[in-house]
């Protein structure tokens, strides 16, 4: 494998109240739209998928947001990190039907047959209605989960197991996985059959903050 990747500066603080130039929208308004609450994304129809993505990588460091989730069954909101070859650490997976967990995850090179990494966390009021602060900080040897400054998981690397271990961008999606097309097990994931009927659904993310450990211009591996 061969890749060169723009790193991000040791420090970006993105209110997300306007557009921040690290970061890139995949969709246009409304469904990403910038106000006084922050970054602000929304599905209306099937196959709608706002992202927000950060232009460059980090290698190594912490990351956290401020994220008020979108209430509706299998509707996601997905905040993490994740390499060109897929290593992968999800800060929090927030469900649309579940105000009382959240599950956190990491996986090596795309190898999802180690889904027993998923671990839900509990939180102490809705995500749906509420705003909380979700954070991790990724070291060579450990990765620490957070909410609210506080944190709620914590993993070591440990000797022959997968561990990211490459340059990753932060990653903000909304998406469906109560969608009809998807499979039946992603669909139970997800907490049930998104009904549309209930479009609208919206969330909002505000307050990111990015710290690089990795120094640099560029990583090359």
């Amino acid at each position: 494998c061969f890749s060169r990747n723009q790193a991000l500066p040791a420090l970006v603080s993105a209110s997300m109240t306007t557009p921040d130039p690290h970061f890139q929208e995949y969709e246009t308004c409304p469904l990403i739209c910038y106000n006084s609450t922050g970054a602000t994304f929304l599905i209306r129809h099937r196959f709608e998928n706002p992202q927000l993505v950060s232009l460059g990588y980090i290698y190594h460091g912490s990351v956290e947001a401020d994220i008020l989730a979108a209430p509706g069954t299998g509707i996601i909101l997905s905040f993490y990190l994740q390499s060109d070859d897929k290593d992968e650490i999800d800060i929090a997976e927030i469900f649309g039907n579940n105000h009382l967990l959240f599950q956190t995850n990491y996986f090596s090179k795309g190898d999802v047959s180690t889904n027993g990494k998923g671990i839900y966390v509990s939180i102490s009021s809705s995500p749906l209605y509420n705003f909380h602060r979700y954070g991790v900080r990724w070291t060579p040897d450990e990765i620490e989960w957070t909410v609210d400054g506080a944190s709620v998981r914590h993993v070591k690397r440990v000797s022959g197991e997968g561990f990211p271990e490459s340059p990753m961008r932060v990653r903000f999606s909304m998406w469906v996985g109560g969608d009809l097309a998807n499979e039946p097990g992603t669909v139970t994931w997800a907490g049930g059959l998104t009904d549309f009927a209930d479009s609208p659904f919206r969330m909002y993310i505000r307050n990111v903050t990015v710290e690089n450990s990795g120094g640099g211009q560029d990583y090359t591996y």
